[in-house]
Parts: structure tokens; C-alpha cells; sequence
């Protein structure tokens, strides 16, 4: 759900943004506005500090990129879910493996 709800609110901030700049929906309009948009989500993580900001940011902007693109939230949201389903799958697999052992979150 977490995709549906975060590709909802970049379609939505990406369609108002573009709004806002007036003249036509135009490609240069989309890319602009995905580039803001992703830089406000990317700062919405600063408490997971600079890493999160850009990792997020840059996640953003691809994502928003794809709606782009293909014209389509949907395509978005199931790219959304296939990277989270894949995030926790590395996860799942690092720490059963131990390479997560002696880490801390102090060493990012």
C-alpha cells in the first residue's frame, strides 16, 4: 500500500507543480516538476540523514520518471512494489547469511 500511497501523492504534486508553471503539459514541464518533486520527498527522509535524502530523492525521480514515461500511476506503483518486495528480500537474505553481524546503524 505504501507504493499506491506515495505514487497517489507524486502524481498529484507532479499535476500541480506542472500546474503551476502555466503554458503546456509539455515534457520539460513533467521533468521539472518530477525533479521538485522528488527533492521534496528526498527531504521528507532527512531523518534517516543525507543518505536517505539522496537515496529517496533519486528513487523519486525515477519512479516519477516512469509515470512519465509510460503515462500511467499503475506502472509506477508496481515498479514501487517490486522494489520494496526486492529491498526486503536482500534484507531477509543478509541477515539470515550474517553479513549484517557487528553492523550498526553508526557505521552508514
Amino acid at each position: 500500500m505504501a507504493g499506491l500511497r506515495e505514487e497517489l501523492w507524486r502524481t498529484c504534486v507532479i499535476s500541480g507543480l506542472v500546474g503551476l508553471q502555466g503554458g503546456s503539459r509539455g515534457w520539460r514541464n513533467g521533468i521539472r516538476a518530477n525533479a521538485l518533486a522528488a527533492l521534496l520527498f528526498g527531504l521528507g527522509h532527512f531523518p534517516q540523514g543525507w543518505t536517505g535524502v539522496l537515496v529517496t530523492t533519486l528513487l523519486g525521480f525515477c519512479l516519477g520518471s516512469v509515470m512519465l514515461v509510460h503515462r500511467s500511476t499503475w506502472v509506477a506503483v508496481l515498479a514501487h512494489g517490486f522494489f520494496d518486495a526486492l529491498t526486503f528480500l536482500i534484507l531477509r537474505v543478509a541477515q539470515t547469511s550474517g553479513w549484517l553481524e557487528g553492523m550498526h546503524a553508526r557505521d552508514f
